[in-house]
């Protein structure tokens, strides 16, 4: 690597941090539910019907553990269980709760990115998405970590058919 390179990747993960810091910081601590509990909602937004099998590998939770968040939804009205293809597995459903605790989140989010790019023109931003979109793509370990990686995405935003995680074809397990 060059010194510009290394430079750059140094700065780069300042950046990731600074940003990470901010949303846990000022945003995740006025949402009434957790990491967890908001993935879930997220998912169940974007895959209404979706079962803690799907769920667990694409959020890379253990199952024993997505069943405990998800009953702890269940119980704050947020999600609904409804039985699903076989008998051994129920499918999931955001409640309007959910949906409105979704809506808050992603207006803060918002509002918290918006200060982060407020320092670019709209020229330097659009740049930044193209180079953040191919960057997306080169992850070393292909589609297993997309839902991680897209938590906490806002599916009416970045539609599967643009996103650089995912293709038209990808299963709901990727993601």
């Amino acid at each position: 690597m060059t010194d510009t390179q290394l430079l750059l990747g140094n700065r780069l993960g300042a950046l990731a941090n600074a940003i990470s810091d901010r949303l846990q910081r000022d945003l995740i601590p006025t949402q009434t539910v957790g990491n967890s509990q908001l993935s879930v909602l997220v998912i169940l937004h974007s895959f209404p019907g979706a079962t803690v099998e799907d769920m667990s590998q694409a959020l890379d939770l253990s199952h024993s553990n997505l069943v405990r968040v998800v009953e702890q939804l269940r119980q704050m009205a947020l999600l609904e269980k409804k039985r699903g293809k076989d008998s051994r597995s129920n499918a999931l459903f955001i409640a309007p709760a959910g949906e409105n605790i979704l809506t808050d989140f992603y207006r803060q989010r918002d509002t918290q990115m918006q200060t982060v790019l407020n320092v670019l023109t709209g020229d330097e931003q659009r740049t930044l998405a193209a180079l953040v979109n191919k960057m997306l793509t080169n992850f070393p370990d292909g589609h297993e970590n997309d839902g991680r990686i897209c938590r906490y995405c806002d599916i009416d935003l970045c539609s599967r058919a643009d996103c650089p995680m995912h293709t038209q074809d990808d299963a709901f397990s990727t993601h």
